[in-house]
């Protein structure tokens, strides 16, 4: 179930928000959620949920959006924050605060819909794990997986610097995770592109500095797929 969380002290924005965020949510098929309502910036830093998402208006009677993702980042709470504002005044200030989106009121539909399908795609995505085959309970993330290869009849995981075996061929692996942005690069290596820092010659670097071959038959599907991705990512 996803947690949500609008905060605004003007009655008449926070219907208006709440209505265009569920119709929103309908719209991208998420029905298994829950929306909290908040009045005042201070009883949402109250509150002890982990939101998927906050919508947080800035300009609040009791205490600034600003100062409350101020608060969250003080105190460790890793808190997604699209701030909404009458004004553009505190645009550099909201970014600064690790703000996914600014947005502006009156609130406009289509802007509004087009920054939370892009937020919740990404929230979505780094959300998804699979289980260690070899540790039982132990998630490993998407995002955290750097690239998969294969040695010999082995398949490795290389997670956050570690690397874990696997029972699961590559293939498999290729079938589980194309969706969500891993891409063969030679035949022994899948590598998820949120991982690359750049291309040179016949390598992919990655960002943590290390390298992986890059062969001719996948260059060229591997660089559209790497450029696209960018793209979307902007």
């Amino acid at each position: 179930m996803y947690k949500f969380a609008i905060c605004d002290d003007d009655i008449e924005d926070l219907k208006i928000i709440y209505t265009l965020f569920k119709e929103f949510l309908h719209d991208f098929k998420i029905y298994d959620y829950v929306i909290d309502v908040y009045k005042s910036g201070y009883k949402l830093l109250e509150s002890v949920s982990k939101y998927d998402l906050i919508l947080l208006d800035i300009q609040l009677v009791d205490i600034d959006g600003i100062s409350i993702a101020r608060k969250f980042i003080d105190n460790n709470e890793e808190q997604n924050i699209i701030f909404i504002s009458s004004s553009n005044a505190y645009l550099k200030e909201g970014y600064r605060v690790r703000a996914l989106r600014y947005i502006t009121k009156p609130i406009d539909k289509e802007e509004l819909f087009y920054d939370l399908k892009n937020v919740l795609k990404k929230i979505i995505e780094d959300d998804l794990f699979v289980f260690d085959e070899l540790q039982t309970g132990l998630k490993l993330y998407y995002r955290n997986i750097e690239y998969i290869e294969v040695v010999g009849r082995s398949t490795y995981i290389y997670y956050k610097g570690s690397k874990r075996s696997s029972k699961k061929q590559l293939k498999k692996w290729e079938e589980l995770l194309s969706q969500n942005h891993f891409v063969r690069s030679h035949n022994s290596f899948l590598v998820n592109l949120k991982h690359v820092y750049y291309i040179k010659n016949n390598q992919v670097i990655l960002k943590s500095g290390g390298t992986i071959p890059l062969s001719r038959t996948y260059k060229d599907k591997f660089k559209s797929l790497l450029f696209d991705y960018l793209g979307d990512i902007e």
